[in-house]
């Protein structure tokens, strides 16, 4: 179901490595899922918002989702693509 989502769709387990990476996700990046799976999601997710402000610490760290934040992620051309970056809470 996942794979079949237009929009670009990365998750992340505890230790920040790529547990999801789907079609989207590969057409925005321009990298393979299976290259991205198991990497660090800042080895993959290359921007310079990454640096100071990571929206998904954000979230882990206070609970609050971040919600159409647009960021330019670098693909694999190195070319700056701008995206609008979502992190919602999951619990359970």
């Amino acid at each position: 179901m996942i794979q079949s989502i237009s929009d670009g769709v990365v998750t992340v387990d505890s230790n920040w490595r790529i547990t999801c990476f789907n079609r989207a996700a590969e057409q925005i990046i321009g990298i393979s899922r299976s290259k991205a799976l198991g990497q660090h999601c800042y080895e993959v997710l290359k921007s310079n918002t990454y640096r100071d402000a990571c929206p998904l610490q954000y979230t882990i760290e206070t609970g609050q989702p971040v919600v159409d934040l647009t960021v330019y992620l670098a693909n694999a051309d190195g070319i700056k693509v701008p995206v609008s970056i979502c992190t919602p809470v999951f619990r359970g």
